[in-house]
C-alpha cells in the first residue's frame, strides 16, 4: 500500500501544478484581453501566485522531516524522502518556464490590439 501511495503522490503533485499553471495563465490572459488588468500586473501576479505549488511541496516536505526528528518515528519512507526535493526542484523549473511562456503570451496579446 505504501508503494502505491508513493507512486501516486509525486506525479500527482506535478500534474496538479501544471494544471494550475495553465488554468491561471488562461484566466489572466482573458482579463488582459478584456481590459480589466494591465499586462505588467498580469505577469507579476502570475509569477507570485504560481510559485505557491513549489513552496507548498517544499514546506510540506520540511514539515514531515521536522516531525520525524521531533517524534523519532519514521513518517515518510526513504524513497519519498529522496523524491520530494527533486519534485520541488522540478516545480521550480516548471515555474520559471511557465512564467516566461506566460509573459510572452500576454505581451503578444497586447501586440494584436
Amino acid at each position: 500500500m505504501e508503494m502505491m501511495l508513493e507512486a501516486l503522490v509525486l506525479p500527482g503533485f506535478i500534474i496538479l501544478a501544471l494544471l494550475f499553471h495553465v488554468v491561471f495563465s488562461l484566466s489572466l490572459a482573458k482579463r488582459v484581453r478584456a481590459g480589466a488588468m494591465t499586462r505588467g500586473r498580469a505577469i507579476g501576479l502570475y509569477a507570485l501566485v504560481n510559485l505557491s505549488p513549489a513552496v507548498l511541496v517544499l514546506a510540506f516536505f520540511l514539515l514531515l522531516v521536522g516531525l520525524e526528528e521531533l517524534l523519532r518515528v519514521a513518517i515518510i519512507s526513504d524513497g519519498l524522502g529522496r523524491g520530494m526535493p527533486a519534485v520541488g526542484a522540478m516545480l521550480l523549473v516548471v515555474w520559471a518556464l511557465s512564467c516566461a511562456l506566460h509573459a510572452v503570451h500576454v505581451l503578444r496579446l497586447g501586440a494584436r490590439e
